[in-house]
Order: C-alpha cells, then sequence, then structure tokens
C-alpha cells in the first residue's frame, strides 16, 4: 500500500545525524576555512585550516558537552517517540486521503509519469518543512513553548550537535506539528495524485536527502554560506539561520524556516545576512544584554524549564492582583 512509506516520510528529520553527512560536513568546513584563508592572503597550511574548519577550542566548551549530552537523551527519546509518530502520522494521512476519495490501492507503490513524481516529492517535502516552520514559529511566540525552546538558543557557540539541543517536550510539539499539519496536508496530496510515490535516495525523500547531504549541518556552525538572489528567498541557507540565534535584538524571531526560506518570506521574518554582519550568540535581555548561562548540565537543561515557566507564571499572577500597599489603598480616586 502506498500509505506503508509514510513512516519514511514522519522520521526524515533525524537523518542529518548519519555519519556520511557528517563526513560531508567536514569537508564543506575545511574548504571554507581554506578559501577563507586565503582571501585574508594568510598562509596556508593543514593545521592551519583544520584548526579554522573544526573550530578546536569549541569542542572542549561546556556548552558543546551540554549539546552532546541532550543529543543522547533525544535519541534516547526519538527511539521511542519514532513508532508512535509513523504510525499517527500515516494514519491521519491515510484518513484525509480515504475521506478525500483516494482509495489504497493494491499494488505495492502506486506509479505515475515523472513529472507527477517529482511534484510529489517537492510537495511531501514542503509539507513537512512548513509543519517544521510551525513548529518553530510557535515556539518563541508562545512563551509556555518559549520556555522549553530557549534551551536551544542558549548555546553559545554552534556546532551540528546543536541541532538535537533540545528538551523532550520541545520534540513531542514538533512531532505533533507533523502528524497534525504535514499530515493533513499529504494526505491532500495523496487524494489528488491518487497516492504518494517520491524520488527516494538511499531510502529517504530525495530532496530531503540533498538538503542533509549539503547545507543542513552546516547551520549550526561557523561556516557562513548564503545563496545569491533570487536562491536566498527560496532556500534556507546556513548564514540565515545563524542570525536566527543571534541574541542581538534585531535579529530577533527571525528565519524560522529549515530547507525552505519560502515561508519567512511569506510570513515577514526573513532577515538576510549582510557579509561579515555581526552576530552573538547565547540569550540576552531586553537590550541584547547577555544572560548567564541557564543550562550549564544536563540536569538543568531538562528541569529549567519548567522552573523558568513556574517563575513566569508566578509573576503573571502577581502582575494581576491588585496592589494591597497602603500608598495603593489610600492613594484618591
Amino acid at each position: 500500500m502506498w500509505f506503508e512509506r509514510l513512516s519514511d516520510s514522519a522520521l526524515i528529520h533525524h537523518d542529518r545525524m548519519w555519519w556520511p553527512f557528517l563526513i560531508l560536513t567536514a569537508l564543506y568546513a575545511g574548504v571554507y576555512a581554506l578559501v577563507l584563508i586565503k582571501s585574508q592572503k594568510g598562509v596556508v597550511s593543514w593545521r592551519k585550516v583544520l584548526r579554522s574548519a573544526f573550530m578546536t577550542n569549541v569542542w572542549k566548551r561546556s556548552t558543546t558537552r551540554v549539546d552532546l549530552k541532550v543529543y543522547v537523551v533525544n535519541y534516547l527519546v526519538a527511539i521511542l517517540m519514532g513508532l508512535t509518530v509513523a504510525s499517527a502520522f500515516g494514519g491521519v494521512v491515510y484518513s484525509v486521503a480515504t475521506l478525500l476519495g483516494a482509495a489504497p490501492v493494491t499494488a505495492e507503490y502506486v506509479t505515475y509519469g515523472p513529472l507527477a513524481c517529482i511534484a510529489v516529492t517537492l510537495l511531501v517535502v514542503a509539507s513537512l518543512d512548513f509543519a517544521y516552520w510551525a513548529a518553530h514559529a510557535m515556539a518563541h511566540k508562545i512563551p509556555a513553548l518559549w520556555a522549553f525552546h530557549r534551551l536551544h538558543h542558549s548555546a553559545e557557540r554552534l556546532t551540528p550537535l546543536t541541532a538535537a539541543r533540545k528538551h523532550p517536550v520541545e520534540a513531542v510539539v514538533q512531532n505533533l506539528c507533523i502528524v497534525f499539519i504535514a499530515g493533513p496536508l499529504q494526505g491532500i496530496v495523496a487524494a489528488a495524485f491518487g497516492g504518494l510515490d517520491y524520488y527516494l535516495l538511499f531510502g529517504a525523500n530525495a530532496v530531503t536527502f540533498l538538503y542533509n547531504a549539503t547545507t543542513a549541518n552546516l547551520r549550526h556552525t561557523h561556516v557562513r554560506i548564503n545563496f545569491p538572489a533570487p536562491f536566498c528567498y527560496i532556500f534556507s541557507t546556513p548564514a540565515q539561520h545563524q542570525i536566527h540565534h543571534s541574541r542581538l535584538p534585531h535579529h530577533w524571531d527571525m528565519n524560522y524556516g529549515r530547507l525552505f526560506s519560502t515561508w519567512d518570506v511569506i510570513f515577514r521574518t526573513f532577515y538576510n545576512p549582510a557579509p561579515g554582519e555581526k552576530i552573538s550568540y547565547g540569550l540576552s535581555e531586553e537590550f541584547g544584554v547577555k544572560r548567564p548561562r541557564p543550562h550549564q548540565t544536563l540536569k538543568d537543561s531538562m528541569l529549567e524549564p519548567f522552573q523558568f515557566l513556574d517563575r513566569k507564571n508566578k509573576a503573571l499572577a502577581e502582575a494581576q492582583q491588585p496592589s494591597t500597599t497602603p500608598e495603593a489603598a489610600d492613594a484618591p480616586c
């Protein structure tokens, strides 16, 4: 049945840490370092290239150790949630498609022309990418969700592991968005095309595979690559996402996109960085003043979001209570 391959579609957001993608990321970083050193007319040496490419001092920092520990936790959470998410996702797609009149076929996969297959491949990716964009935007705009998403933004140095620096609660919310936003959208696509038959590379959607093999892991690095217009308005770039992590006020709440920047362009959250634009990572106060790091250990990373939410709720409750101070009580009307 065509809906049996939906488990692939629901879980593709975990694929970027596949070891061949990490090797490719290292190669890209090496080429970037070599070009950067030559552009600055520096003396090129293997030691200098390796130091610049891999930012060896970054891997010794506590913020990177937290990245690694949270990654392990989320890897285990993904294993526990994976089958449930895939089943729920497939059920939603199948239900919507059936409701719209697309009965499952008896062949293993549906077959249609190459143009239709390209269209379905792109639409499947676009639906998942929009679900991610929506989950990401909500994580910034809804205070209860920001309490958990700020763990991701508290990283003061970016490495590919930072992509998985998220609280399990945020992972649950993100997967719910995939099921209930991307699911119905793919159900509509399945009804329109009579099924979901898309191009695969190594068992994954071809477009997603190419994304993970090129820019996906560079988003959380020092490698600032941006695309010229009009491509920067279509595809999200590493430089755009690095701006998203900046604690400087004029960069806040910009560039939520993952693969496509189109959603940011449509919803006016797009910011295209200038070459060499200043970026400073971590959490900040109202005017961009750096905050002390609240997530210095794995325990902090898992518990502090709940404590932060509790403090915010208490502060909100106190602000809504009428003042009972003598001055307020005796104030003239």
